[in-house]
């Protein structure tokens, strides 16, 4: 069976995300997610960087607002704990090209990254994240909340609750079997 996978290469700019983990900030920070159909079903992997390794856990709250019967729908909490952090993560431009990303030149101490597989498309969807991590002593530390947009399954927005000033994603390139380039805030 032959699979559509299909990928957008954007790059969003949000004024409220200019450098991820800053110094004196010890929450994680969301800075993209990368994405690809497969058998009409989306996969998607939300990317954060925590400006520590000093925890017990990481993780990801998520909840999604879809558009289906004529209404709008909410989940539960479908994030979860993430069973791997990353030193650095991979992705492709473009033309094809290899990209590596390490969690330096993405401004944090380490990756943390959650992938959703098989979610339903659905003509309207919002996907409300928000990254954090659990101390050694238990305090769950969270970062800003951030929504992310999909219209029929194409990445449309990237917005938090402080900036809404962010691009639409037109460019599109087809791939397989991975994913692609991380959608990065600058």
């Amino acid at each position: 069976m032959k699979k559509a996978i299909s990928l957008i290469l954007v790059i969003a700019a949000l004024t409220a995300l200019l450098t991820s983990c800053k110094d004196d900030d010890i929450s994680p920070v969301f800075v993209g997610c990368q994405d690809y159909i497969s058998e009409d079903k989306l996969n998607i992997r939300f990317v954060s960087v925590s400006p520590t390794t000093e925890f017990k856990n990481t993780g990801y709250n998520i909840y999604m607002t879809y558009y289906a019967d004529g209404g709008y729908n909410e989940t539960e909490d479908i994030g979860q704990p993430c069973e791997y952090t990353h030193e650095k993560i991979t992705g492709k431009d473009a033309d094809g090209n290899t990209l590596t990303y390490t969690s330096q030149e993405l401004n944090g101490a380490i990756i943390i990254t959650l992938v959703l597989n098989n979610v339903q498309i659905y003509s309207d969807m919002e996907f409300k994240v928000v990254p954090y991590y659990m101390t050694e002593g238990g305090e769950k530390i969270e970062g800003e909340a951030v929504k992310v947009y999909y219209v029929n399954g194409a990445l449309s927005r990237i917005t938090t609750d402080t900036a809404d000033n962010v691009k639409n994603f037109a460019t599109s390139k087809y791939y397989s079997d991975y994913f692609g380039s991380l959608y990065r805030f600058r």
